[in-house]
């Protein structure tokens, strides 16, 4: 995927777990969810969450704004199923 920070750099997503640690791909009617975070750390340093299609921005305050509902929400969908 393109670099949604606008550096115009390619990002590599593995989300093939035989290949190591990978993100979780869910496609739902309210659209694509990758988990977890995105964050570069050569580049742009772009940090982001895609939920439901929507790019949620982040920075190293994250942990200072904390979102609990939004946790949650992350949290019960999360499952072991591949897809």
């Amino acid at each position: 995927m393109r670099c949604p920070d606008g550096c115009g750099d390619i990002l590599t997503v593995n989300l093939d777990r035989r290949a190591g640690p990978a993100w979780r791909l869910y496609q739902r009617e309210g659209g694509l969810t990758l988990f977890p975070s995105v964050w570069r750390d050569t580049g742009c340093g772009a940090h982001f969450i895609v939920w439901d299609n929507v790019i949620h921005w982040t920075n190293d305050a994250w942990i200072l704004r904390r979102n609990s509902s939004l946790e949650r929400a992350v949290e019960g969908r999360l499952t072991d199923e591949l897809r």
